[in-house]
C-alpha cells in the first residue's frame, strides 16, 4: 500500500513539473494583427491570428533559415503554431533553438563506383617477392 501511494505521489510530481516547465513565457502582441503559422516560416499556412494587446503563452522559440526568431504558441485544438518574435513583447528570457542552418543531406558514400553498365569486379593484386 505504501509503495502504491509513493508511486502515485512521484507520478504526480513528475506530471506537475512537466506541466509547469512546458510554459516558457508570456507575451503581449504589439502588432495590429499577428498571424500564427503552422511552421516557423512566412511561407507556411496561417492557422490562427491574434490582435494587439492579446496575451499569449510562449512554449518555445526557434530561428528559421533567414535568422528570424519565431515563438511557438498553443492554438485551439491542442496543437501549436508559430508567431514572429518581432510582433510580440516579453520580458522573459526564452531559449531559442537555432534551425537557421540547413540540415546536412545524406553523406555521400566513402567509396563511389564509376558509372558503368557492367558490374564492377574486384581485381586481385599479387605482390611478387624480390
Amino acid at each position: 500500500m505504501k509503495k502504491g501511494i509513493l508511486g502515485f505521489a512521484v507520478a504526480m510530481m513528475v506530471f506537475g513539473l512537466s506541466t509547469i516547465s512546458s510554459l516558457a513565457a508570456t507575451g503581449t502582441v504589439t502588432a495590429g494583427t499577428a498571424k500564427i503559422r503552422e511552421k516557423a516560416s512566412t511561407d507556411s499556412s496561417v492557422v490562427a491570428s491574434t490582435s494587439k494587446g492579446a496575451k499569449i503563452d510562449i512554449v518555445g522559440a526557434e530561428k528559421d533559415s533567414s535568422g528570424t526568431v519565431w515563438y511557438k504558441v498553443p492554438v485551439s485544438g491542442g496543437s501549436y503554431g508559430y508567431v514572429r518574435s518581432d510582433l510580440v513583447e516579453t520580458s522573459d528570457k526564452i531559449d531559442v533553438t537555432d534551425n537557421s542552418h540547413p540540415r546536412p543531406q545524406m553523406l555521400r558514400p566513402l567509396l563511389q563506383l564509376p558509372n558503368r553498365k557492367q558490374p564492377c569486379r574486384p581485381q586481385l593484386v599479387s605482390r611478387q617477392r624480390q
